[in-house]
């Protein structure tokens, strides 16, 4: 049956004082009424309108289970959903994603717990220092992103790929991430927390970086002559370092790294034998790596009983460092990988010399672009002499 709303009109006769008068249809009826009071006429309006609403709903009688106060909320369920989908549906997608209260964890809490599993894989041995680290550093800064209240059971794929895209700075840091959240959000699935994993429906860029490689980052000869050729002048005491670095690939993380970890006595130029154990492996394998007759050459010019791998100031120099040749993470590893395979001719000896599969080397560390005159040349980079002659002799 045909409503319309109620409407306040304001008019004033001739001689007499202003009026308000309230207008409109219910029932199909016209009704109409004058107040001298415009808060009267307000609030009878409002209860006009309250009535032309109720009008138009239809109440039926149908027999049901339901109490009162249940049929009252499907009604407000529907009036919600607004055709949407049928109370059914929704019920099916809410148990799909529901988790139990004694369960439910916030995205915080979960990352605790896991970080907590993580620390005693690292005391097992089963996962290294610097690995938990880095995965923890990820996921403290994603935790700060989503905030302390939202739940796991909350956390969408929109969400996750969101957070991805805010924080792009490269292909492979984008891979690194998403490998983080996986491994944890598959973790709170295995424990309940989650029905689902978000991130199976997030974005991967695994083709892009394979079509990237063979073209990691690294330095020509003449700057790593430059490099050092600065280090003998300004900070000796770090030398033994940087050449283990560009000549033998040693790792080099500044507070978990095998740069880091490595002792004396694990470098023998004697024999020309670097052993990298298990407890300074990244990887966690034993490796003993075949030194070239030029960083035999660094580490009897300077010996590590008179300059320590790590000296005292280490931090500070190794920065400094960094930034007046604007060398990236692991720069000197990728060419020291990249000129060793130019020398030798093998991924399969680099990979055992170096710690890394071949998959791994060919993908990430070995620079396509050197030449093998580079590589010549990078082994032929010795320290300057005590008095002016060059100190090269081969290892052993």
């Amino acid at each position: 049956m045909k409503t319309q709303n109620f409407k306040i009109s304001k008019y004033k006769k001739p001689g007499r004082s202003t009026l308000w008068r309230v207008r409109g249809t219910l029932h199909g009826k016209r009704i109409e009424k004058t107040f001298a009071d415009l808060g009267k006429a307000k609030a009878w309006q409002d209860l006009q309108e309250i009535a032309r609403t109720n009008s138009a709903r239809q109440a039926k009688a149908t027999f049901t289970r339901l109490t009162p106060e249940q049929a009252f909320d499907a009604e407000k369920a529907l009036a919600i959903l607004n055709g949407k989908a049928t109370l059914a549906e929704v019920a099916e997608s809410f148990l799909a994603h529901y988790v139990a209260p004694e369960k439910s964890l916030t995205v915080c809490e979960g990352s605790k717990l896991y970080d907590e599993g993580r620390q005693l894989d690292v005391k097992r041995g089963q996962l290294s220092e610097a690995q938990f680290k880095c995965t923890r550093a990820k996921l403290v800064r994603f935790c700060n992103w989503t905030g302390s209240d939202l739940r796991l059971e909350r956390l969408t794929t929109q969400k996750v790929q969101d957070y991805l895209d805010g924080t792009w700075t490269s292909a492979k840091n984008y891979e690194n991430i998403r490998g983080a959240l996986s491994h944890f959000l598959k973790w709170a699935l295995a424990g309940g927390h989650i029905k689902t994993d978000p991130t199976l429906g997030v974005k991967t860029l695994g083709k892009a970086i394979k079509r990237s490689r063979g073209i990691a980052k690294t330095i020509s000869p003449d700057q790593v002559k430059e490099l050092f050729k600065w280090l003998e002048t300004n900070a000796p005491e770090i030398v033994p370092a940087f050449a283990l670095m560009t000549f033998a690939g040693v790792r080099p993380c500044q507070k978990t790294g095998e740069i880091f970890k490595l002792s004396p006595e694990l470098v023998n130029v004697e024999t020309g034998i670097l052993t990298i154990t298990p407890e300074v492996s990244k990887v966690r394998e034993l490796r003993k790596f075949k030194m070239s007759p030029n960083l035999v050459a660094w580490l009897r010019a300077y010996p590590l009983d008179e300059f320590p791998i790590v000296c005292h100031n280490w931090g500070r120099l190794r920065d400094k460092v960094k930034r007046e040749f604007k060398l990236g993470q692991d720069v000197l590893r990728h060419t020291a990988i990249t000129y060793w395979i130019g020398h030798h001719k093998s991924v399969y000896d680099a990979a055992d010399q170096f710690g890394n599969s071949e998959s791994i080397i060919r993908k990430h560390y070995k620079d396509n672009n050197r030449t093998d005159a580079e590589a010549a040349e990078f082994f032929e980079i010795y320290p300057k002499a005590v008095k002016g002659e060059m100190l090269k002799f081969a290892a052993g």
